[in-house]
């Protein structure tokens, strides 16, 4: 459409119009406006058409997606590797398995019925130190351990720190908070235990696993100990307990922990193939002797992989026999400040460990 005008020579210039040029000029603008608005309206409509046109190609498209032609027990397959690749699953909504069923109503059907996805799980009690907050959780923990049917678990119950508790809800020391109705729901699948790691900082929770006899937990491979209620080994209920069970192969003590006595050692431990009793990692004092060391080394004969956090100051070495043999070692790390030796000139280790680690 040509837009012709009776003023083409005067646009652009310093042109001043008359009176009677004015009303011209504002006759022509809305014929111009509305010429404009009719071609918005149809170009309006062209835009709504080709829109609808879009939706309906995108839709259609949709149906060839390759994911869609994948059989059933591949996509089951994918789903598994959607969860992390160490570590416990997070109870997340923003992550694998629980985002999985938030992409379709098909994708949700079959990933709660895929077992795998729900046989691991990192559990952080909530703040605050609410019953109804505690019980929801715990029926959300309920839930998610039931969808996986009979499979072994992987659990890791991680407690808030007394001080971070405090801080957080104002809380004063005998009112935080006590995650027992979330524990107290774990336990009962206490029979299906494969992997537990444990991080606790209230007696009541400590008390609550105490009452787990060897027998409870008969699936029971790996324990890993960060933290413990300060006076956590007490009597020793725990190591005639969980770290007692038959089937336990790897145990791991990490943190300020009160390390066993050799005597009290489970008579299973001859089995363990890891042991781990390392408090550097959280930056705290070894508590392990070198005697202890060597006692629990000579109990645990098919050991393949170990590491030690020994204490350097205060103690004295013991005497042993001159050999100690242990016919499965691949492993041994042996981590420890300084050696009192004040005439040493040379330090040498003759064995056939590969690879050989030692921290000093």
């Amino acid at each position: 459409m040509e837009l012709e005008s009776l003023f083409a020579d005067k646009l652009l210039t310093n042109y001043a119009p008359s009176e009677l040029e004015i009303r011209q000029i504002h006759t022509l603008i809305r014929e111009a406006e509305t010429e404009q608005s009719r071609l918005q309206a149809l170009l309006d409509g062209f835009l709504y058409q080709k829109a609808k046109i879009d939706e309906h190609i995108r839709t259609h498209r949709a149906l060839l997606a390759g994911i869609r032609q994948l059989p059933t027990e591949l996509l089951q397959k994918i789903f598994v590797y959607c969860l992390p690749s160490e570590g416990n699953t997070n109870v997340r909504a923003k992550e694998a398995p629980l985002l999985l069923g938030r992409v379709c109503r098909a994708w949700r059907q079959l990933s709660l019925s895929v077992p795998d996805l729900w046989s691991s799980l990192r559990i952080c009690p909530p703040l605050p130190n609410l019953p109804t907050v505690h019980q929801m959780y715990g029926d959300g923990i309920l839930a998610w351990i039931n969808r996986s049917g009979v499979l072994p678990l992987s659990i890791s119950f991680i407690e808030r720190e007394p001080s971070l508790s405090l801080s957080r809800v104002n809380a004063i020391p005998h009112e935080l908070p006590r995650p027992t109705i979330v524990l107290d729901t774990v336990m009962q699948f206490s029979c299906r235990w494969r992997n537990m790691q444990i991080e606790l900082y209230h007696p009541q929770s400590h008390a609550r696993l105490t009452l787990i006899n060897p027998e409870d937990v008969p699936m029971l491979e790996e324990v890993k100990i960060e933290r413990l209620w300060r006076g956590g080994w007490g009597s020793h209920t725990f190591l005639d307990g969980m770290l007692g069970s038959s089937s336990i192969r790897r145990v791991s003590f990490l943190g300020s922990i009160a390390m066993p006595s050799v005597s009290v050692l489970p008579p299973h431990w001859k089995n363990l193939t890891e042991l781990r009793m390392d408090s550097s990692r959280n930056g705290d004092d070894a508590t392990l002797t070198p005697a202890t060391a060597l006692g629990i080394l000579s109990h645990c004969r098919n050991i393949v992989v170990c590491t030690f956090s020994l204490r350097s100051h205060g103690v004295e070495f013991p005497t042993y026999p001159d050999s100690l043999i242990l016919p499965c070692l691949e492993r041994l790390e042996i981590r420890y400040h300084w050696i009192t030796a004040p005439i040493l000139d040379i330090f040498r280790f003759f064995g056939t460990l590969d690879p050989l680690h030692y921290d000093a």
